[in-house]
């Protein structure tokens, strides 16, 4: 089974962390605790204003009015029917306003075209007879822009669309990632708040593939994903992911699988990085700081060690290390992290009795 070790205290049986006291033999942790969670990502963002006009937006207006009396020539032998009048093209300037002939100037920045129509329709009552109002953007140039860098073929600003903009949208109108899906990271910056996630996460799953809004910032960032493997293993260094998800026991057989002569079945440890806050969810003392090493060890002795092996998901930056048969595997792991990370060393306790 796979438990964890961290400083902070005792085994509990209700959380399954193995023990740190070496007078108390290591539990295994409930297989239906889940010790990963990712990060916030995209999809926890705020949800993106509606899409309005704004300056620099070209405004098209047509009016339809019934006989043709204000804007068409009078026809004294239609009964029926309405003439319509389109206006030119206007850039919507600072001021936030166009102008429309006998109504004057109309404010249009900030709202919606059901808004604008209604307003023009207001100006023109007592002038026109019926008028109907129908106004369009010709073309987005306004300040609704969204900002798409990094590792994209074409770097751009990109003006969003009233139909919604997504993030898919964005990334693909400046020319997709450089790399991989699952090597890569979007960033969608709005405001204050930071969120990311993969982009084959954005692909596989519509709700993160969210709605962008005016002065969003898109970065995208090739970040190969990584794990090193140490200790009874054919090959010792680091190994790249060939897919999205790479379990435990495709981890190891990269490695090339434990060394018969020399591995010890019972002691393959993975040691992590994980978020404090999850620490703390399970009712354990997290280190300072937002994340705390935790070890994860797996008897693959254990009937059920195999079944776990294939269903535990390897993390980008994992340390992998293969015990060698009678040795004290949990002490030398430590020993050998020390010379791999110092960030570790105030959070992890040394534990024996393996």
């Amino acid at each position: 089974m796979i438990g964890a070790i961290n400083a902070g205290g005792r085994a509990d049986p209700q959380t399954g962390w193995s023990a740190l006291d070496p007078s108390e033999p290591a539990r295994p942790r409930d297989a239906s605790v889940h010790f990963r969670t990712s990060s916030p990502g995209v999809n926890n963002l705020p949800s993106a204003g509606r899409q309005t006009i704004s300056v620099g937006d070209v405004v098209n207006v047509t009016i339809y009015e019934t006989g043709g009396a204000l804007f068409g020539s009078p026809d004294p032998t239609r009964t029926s029917g309405a003439a319509s009048s389109q206006i030119p093209p206007q850039i919507v300037d600072e001021s936030g306003e166009i102008t429309v002939p006998f109504a004057g100037r109309i404010r249009v920045t900030g709202r919606s075209f059901h808004a604008v129509e209604s307003a023009i329709a207001e100006k023109l009552e007592g002038k026109a007879i019926d008028p109907q109002i129908i106004v369009t953007v010709a073309e987005r140039k306004g300040d609704n822009l969204v900002t798409v860098m990094g590792d994209v073929k074409s770097p751009r600003e990109i003006p969003l669309g009233f139909g919604r903009t997504r993030l898919l949208d964005a990334v693909t109108a400046a020319g997709g990632s450089a790399a991989k899906a699952h090597e890569t990271k979007v960033t969608v910056i709005r405001g204050s708040l930071m969120r990311s996630d993969a982009l084959s996460g954005v692909v596989s799953s519509p709700s993160k593939n969210v709605a962008l809004q005016a002065g969003d910032t898109v970065v995208v960032k090739a970040q190969p994903r990584t794990y090193l493997a140490f200790g009874a293993t054919g090959k010792n260094g680091r190994f790249g992911f060939d897919s999205d998800s790479v379990s435990l026991a495709e981890a190891v057989a990269t490695a090339g699988g434990p060394l018969d002569a020399r591995a010890n079945p019972a002691a393959l440890y993975v040691y992590r990085l994980e978020p404090s806050s999850l620490v703390e969810d399970i009712g354990r003392a997290p280190a300072e700081g937002d994340t705390t090493p935790v070890i994860y060890s797996l008897d693959l002795t254990s009937p059920e060690g195999f079944f776990l092996a294939q269903s535990f998901d390897v993390e980008d930056k994992d340390i992998i290390f293969f015990a060698n048969a009678g040795s004290v595997g949990l002490s030398k792991f430590l020993g050998l992290l020390g010379t791999v990370t110092g960030s570790a060393r105030g959070g992890i306790s040394t534990a024996t009795g393996f």
